[in-house]
C-alpha cells in the first residue's frame, strides 16, 4: 500500500495517465520526478513485497484458509526477512522524500 500511494503521488506531481503502480512509477522516473536509481530501487520494493504476499497467499488457500494481505515477517526465513527489511527502508526513504517534494496539484 505505501507504493502504491507513492506512486500516486508521482502521478499527482507529474500529471502522469498511467494508472498502475509499476507504470507510474517507471514514468515518474522517466519524467525525471524519481531519480533513475529511486525508480529501479522502489520497483524492486514493490516487487518483492508483491511476490512474498501472493506466496503467502498461495500458502494459506494450500492450507484450507482465506487468503488475506498479511505478512507475519517472525514466520519468513532470515533471508526473506532481511530483504523486506531493505525493501520497507527504500520506501521510508522514498516517502521522506516525496514529503520534501514539490506541491501536488489538487
Amino acid at each position: 500500500m505505501p507504493v502504491t500511494d507513492l506512486a500516486r503521488v508521482y502521478a499527482l506531481q507529474g500529471q502522469l495517465t498511467e494508472i498502475n503502480t509499476r507504470a507510474r512509477l517507471q514514468a515518474a522516473g522517466h519524467a525525471g520526478i524519481i531519480s533513475s536509481g529511486g525508480t529501479d530501487e522502489l520497483i524492486a520494493a514493490y516487487d518483492l513485497i508483491a511476490t512474498l504476499r501472493l506466496e503467502s497467499q498461495v500458502q494459506l488457500i494450500r492450507s484450507g484458509q482465506k487468503p488475506d494481505n498479511y505478512l507475519t515477517p517472525s514466520e519468513l526465513p532470515e533471508f526473506q526477512r532481511n530483504h523486506l527489511r531493505d525493501a520497507f527502508v527504500v520506501v521510508r526513504t522514498m516517502q521522506a522524500s516525496a514529503g520534501h517534494g514539490r506541491h501536488v496539484p489538487v
